[in-house]
């Protein structure tokens, strides 16, 4: 039955790949629902392993498809399902990609402080985020634990509300950050600390306290939680009202 075919190498390998495409599965994934290893699966596509009559009825037993004894038209048809696959693949990464960067700016984390809620070293997001880098199952699976959002099937109603959440957090940060100066300034001030001492009591160092006061850098989330448990004040919500501090003279601590 597979006599003819079988000298057919070519063919064989360019239907093969196109079964994989059109399944959406990657070589490693392939492998696994045909019971071979990956390299195995290499070695086909590339033409270094001929494709055997067993792995032709494994294949057929497994997907439903005889790649043995398909028509020129049945093959074009394949391939053209394998585009299309891979074309919705490349939408869902673009999508994935953008509903990450929206879900951490909707949390006010930058991208190290996001890959550390996951686990995961950050300089895997930076990629992602840009569009080049590859979206594991896992990843999914992990942002999902952690954040309940699953990535790969929000409506287009959820990404707008993702979008809208993540430009009103980014919007807020951008405010603390062009108040924050006068802000964390005058929090020490009316302490009557210096940089050194400051930093000192929110366990930190006086080089990033002078950094936030001089406006080079934003005031972290870090920094605004420890605040926030040290002096019982939350720099989010009350800015506006501790800059007149800077105006006033106080050189004495204030009372616990």
């Amino acid at each position: 039955m597979y006599t003819k075919v079988i000298s057919d190498q070519k063919r064989l390998r360019i239907t093969l790949v196109a079964v994989r495409h059109s399944l959406g599965l990657t070589q490693t994934e392939f492998a696994a629902l045909v019971w071979r290893n990956v390299q195995y699966i290499r070695q086909l596509e590339q033409g270094r392993q001929p494709v055997s009559e067993r792995f032709i009825k494994n294949l057929c037993g497994i997907c439903k498809i005889n790649i043995g004894s398909l028509s020129d038209k049945q093959l074009e048809q394949l391939k053209a399902k394998a585009i299309r696959t891979a074309k919705a693949e490349k939408a869902l990464k673009k999508a994935m990609a953008l509903r990450i960067k929206y879900l951490r700016q909707s949390r006010g984390l930058s991208p190290a402080a996001f890959a550390a809620e996951l686990g995961i070293n950050n300089l895997y997001i930076y990629p992602i985020e840009a569009g080049t880098g590859s979206i594991s199952k896992r990843l999914v699976w992990k942002i999902y634990e952690r954040f309940g959002v699953d990535i790969t099937s929000l409506s287009r109603e959820q990404d707008k509300q993702l979008k809208t959440k993540a430009a009103a957090v980014m919007s807020k940060n951008q405010a603390l950050r062009e108040s924050g100066a006068g802000t964390i300034k005058a929090i020490r001030k009316i302490r009557g600390l210096s940089q050194t001492a400051f930093a000192a009591e929110l366990g930190t160092d006086k080089p990033k306290i002078s950094s936030i006061e001089t406006g080079r850098n934003p005031v972290s989330n870090r920094l605004i939680e420890k605040i926030k448990n040290t002096y019982n004040i939350d720099i989010t919500t009350y800015p506006n009202e501790l800059k007149p501090l800077l105006e006033q003279p106080i050189t004495t601590p204030v009372p616990q």
